[in-house]
């Protein structure tokens, strides 16, 4: 080898790993993106401004989108609901049942505001803060398999809202349910006397209870976390995404809040294909035209 190829081979290493450090993290974008732009400076959905391929939908806390053919609706729900219906409290006094909530979204991606919350930080995120736990109720045209979850904002608080608050950023887990019972029927799809407990007798399946990071990705100018699902085989329509079920994990009341950024998502039937297949196919491509070239 000539020192003029050597020295180019240097120089190209040496820039790939200055490339490489100054990304830190893999660029890789959702499947479906649940983020606000810039440009949108309203959260609460009063006015239509700009919400990308997702959009509010009347007065209903309900955001509306398309992506490949298929359709989603996304509502907010939390174990908030005040009533005087026993089954509703458990021995400590806690909320248990279910309830519609106001469902906001940000640029880090969408939050959740109960009935016994305040709209400031962490409380607006989808979080299990007071054992209040928060959810994300994405309803598919389609049967669909969701195999990852991204969080454009993650903290597990140790006493959030408490004298002596303290955060861990990306510390924060998730759940995730699926439905696989049969037909879901009516305006909404829980009573007022049902509880995240009580519903997974009613075809509501428990994929993971407390999934965490396992890795971070960036996202238009954004660092992604990364929470792997355990759905491998699930098909299902209606997904329930949110703050962990298992709000007292150690001595200090680690409560869990996060901003959901999006989700990958693969449909039924459909060949499991990277999103980011195009790019490997063009990068594969160049490579065989170089080599076609060298040897002409």
């Amino acid at each position: 080898m000539t020192l003029k190829k050597l020295g180019f081979l240097i120089a190209l290493t040496s820039i790939s790993a200055t490339s490489f450090a100054s990304s830190q993290y893999a660029s890789v974008d959702p499947a479906w993106d649940f983020r606000a732009s810039s440009n949108d400076t309203n959260s609460h959905f009063s006015s239509p401004s700009d919400f990308g391929n997702i959009n509010p939908f009347g007065t209903n806390n309900q955001l509306n989108g398309s992506v490949n053919g298929i359709d989603l609706s996304i509502t907010a729900w939390s174990s908030s609901l005040h009533n005087n219906v026993s089954s509703c409290k458990d021995s400590q006094g806690q909320d248990l049942c279910i309830q519609s909530v106001e469902l906001t979204r940000y640029s880090t991606g969408l939050g959740v505001i109960n009935g016994d919350e305040r709209d400031d930080t962490p409380n607006h995120s989808v979080d299990n803060n007071n054992q209040d736990y928060d959810m994300v109720l994405l309803s598919f045209s389609e049967k669909v398999n969701i195999s990852n979850l991204y969080t454009g904002w993650n903290y597990a608080y140790t006493d959030a809202d408490g004298s002596n608050e303290s955060r861990t950023q990306g510390g924060a887990g998730a759940s995730i349910m699926a439905y696989t019972g049969g037909s879901i029927t009516g305006n909404l799809p829980f009573s007022t006397t049902d509880t995240w407990e009580s519903i997974t007798h009613q075809g509501w399946n428990l994929l993971d209870a407390d999934t965490t990071r396992n890795g971070r990705v960036r996202s238009s100018g954004q660092n992604l976390d990364v929470l792997p699902v355990t759905s491998s085989g699930v098909y299902s329509k209606f997904w329930l995404v949110g703050a962990a079920h298992s709000v007292l994990r150690n001595a200090g009341h680690i409560t869990d809040h996060i901003k959901i950024a999006g989700v990958d998502f693969v449909k039924q039937n459909t060949p499991n294909i990277p999103a980011n297949a195009p790019g490997i196919l063009a990068l594969f491509g160049a490579g065989v035209l170089f080599l076609l070239k060298r040897k002409k």
